[in-house]
Parts: C-alpha cells; structure tokens; sequence
C-alpha cells in the first residue's frame, strides 16, 4: 500500500485509525480537525479548528511520548548553563535520544538578551534537524513564547523556554507541528514536579 504525504481521517469510532499519511494526518472529529504527527520518540494530536462537526466522535489533543521524561540531572545542567553568562543572555539546548538516553546540545550560537540563533553548519544543522526537543533560556520575567519564538517554530518536535532561570526557574512546554501548538504541562517532559 502506497502511503500519500498527508492522510485525511473522519473519525467515526471511538478508536483512532492507523496513521496514513507518510507526514502528517488531518483528523476530521465531532468537535473539530486535528492534526497528527509521528516520530520515533513521540506523537501527538492538535486542534487545529474548533467546529461541531455532528455525527463524528470527539477526540482530544494527545502527546504519547516513547522515551522517558528528561531527568531532573539533565534539566538542573541545562539550569546551570543557561545561568551562568552574566550578564544575561538566552542560550538555546536540544535534546536527542541516542544509545539509550537522552542527550543534552548546546550548539554554536549567536546570543543576546533578547533572542539566540544557531551558528548555521553542517554539524549544527544536524543537531536541529535530529532534535526531539528544543529549549532556550528567557530573561527574567518573560514566560510566555514570543511572537519571534512562534515564527521560527517549523516542523514537528516539542518546545520550552526556561523562564526566570536566576531565580526560581520555569519551564513553559508546547507541542508544535508545522507552526500550530498545544501548550502541555512540562513535567509530561521533564522528570521535575515542580515545573
């Protein structure tokens, strides 16, 4: 069977159907369309559009992640890191899954108070392309995504900031595939309660 980029879905039973698309799949619900994605260490489902949609079952946005959480020893390094320029500027990490764990990168990076790129190589390039999760640092008091965070958001993987990192720090988490998001609770990513 031949698999088409996108797969179209109307749900009609209380079980979801198989993922069709090679790339995504739109899920067309009682309570809306969703959108779905697949990748070795987690899937998950989006509300696109609310709509009442009347003889189509509900279903609700889901993240399955197929790796464990980040430790707590990961996420107290990443902390560490992301406080200690002074004066304060953001710092961008990804995450991978490889041999068994989970990976912590700090790539080559263009850094100012506001805002961090990635220096553009082929090393960097494939540490963006293979991450399954991408994280960067806020100044103090700004813990909401920017405007700027949302634009360059593409692809599918999940996306923190870590917010007020001098002081009690935050990590606010969101799903995103291709520029639509579901903001989620981050301890279902990170193994530290008080997130």
């Amino acid at each position: 069977m031949t698999h088409s980029l996108i797969g179209y879905h109307f749900i009609h039973q209380d079980s979801l159907p198989q993922h069709y698309g090679s790339i995504r799949d739109y899920l067309i619900a009682g309570n809306g369309i969703f959108i779905r994605a697949e990748r070795p260490d987690f899937s998950a489902i989006i509300l696109v559009q609310s709509l009442l949609i009347p003889g189509l079952k509900s279903i609700a946005p889901r993240l399955t992640l197929r790796r464990p959480r980040i430790s707590a020893n990961l996420v107290t390094q990443m902390i560490g890191i992301a406080n200690s320029p002074r004066p304060f500027v953001e710092t961008l990490f990804y995450f991978h899954w490889s041999q068994d764990e989970w990976k912590l990168t700090v790539p080559s990076q263009i850094q100012t108070r506001n805002s961090v790129q990635p220096i553009l190589s082929e090393a960097s390039d494939n540490d963006y392309q293979t991450a399954t999760i991408e994280v960067h640092s806020h100044p103090p008091n700004a813990t909401t995504f920017s405007a700027d965070d949302t634009q360059i958001a593409t692809g599918f993987r999940i996306f923190a900031i870590l917010a007020d990192v001098d002081t009690v720090p935050k990590l606010i988490t969101r799903v995103g595939i291709d520029g639509m998001f579901w903001s989620i609770p981050a301890h279902w990513v990170f193994e530290v309660s008080e997130f």
